[in-house]
């Protein structure tokens, strides 16, 4: 569950984004309109601090930016384009 992340450097400022990335806890608590937006979107679920680092966060929107250059022309994600990721242990 969350948001679509296809063109998002697109639709969001980068900056915002990246802060976003670091402190979204911070984002929430502080008011931010986007974030108490997309808390309200989904329903109450926060997006957890995952205590990214800046190297981190830069790596995460590369990554971002190459699969929505990827991604047929418009597209959109979808459930099948969704991946579950579950940690091994």
């Amino acid at each position: 569950m969350g948001p679509d992340l296809l063109n998002l450097t697109k639709r969001r400022d980068r900056t915002w984004v990246g802060r976003y990335l670091a402190e979204p806890d911070k984002m929430l608590a502080d008011g931010d309109a986007i974030a108490k937006k997309l808390f309200a979107k989904y329903r109450g679920v926060r997006m957890p601090n995952l205590g990214l680092d800046r190297d981190e966060i830069d790596a995460i929107l590369v990554h971002i930016d190459k699969e929505s250059r990827a991604a047929p022309a418009g597209s959109k994600a979808s459930s099948s384009t969704v991946r579950t990721v579950v940690p091994r242990g």
